[in-house]
């Protein structure tokens, strides 16, 4: 409901990112294949009908860490598992005629 006591619809809708990433090591030069990711979420947005959603990610930070492996440890040590995080920032804007649509409200579970 806004503060006028107009009642709104709210869409429920998924949003996925999704791409690729390649590692590359420092001490042989060494990178690897592509490995792909797909995240998606679920976002409650305000979009009536004629309107568009406009998805930017603005910045990305991946976390790794090399772990080895410790099944193959006895038979081989070059084997190492490596564990990626990956942390999106996103824009997402709702318009309609070129303007941004703008809705404060809160989340009733």
């Amino acid at each position: 409901m806004l503060a006028n006591g107009d009642l709104v619809s709210i869409q429920k809708i998924r949003l996925k990112q999704e791409g690729y990433f390649c590692i590359k090591f420092k001490d042989n030069n060494c990178c690897t294949e592509p490995i792909p990711f797909l995240s998606e979420e679920t976002l409650l947005l305000f979009a009536p009908a004629n309107t568009k959603i406009h998805s930017k990610i603005e910045k990305v930070h991946f976390h790794t860490a090399v772990v080895p492996n410790i099944k193959n440890r006895k038979e081989c040590t070059s084997h190492f598992e490596i564990y990626v995080s990956i942390s999106l920032k996103q824009s997402i804007e709702v318009t309609k005629d070129n303007e941004i649509l703008l809705v404060k409200g809160k989340l009733i579970v």
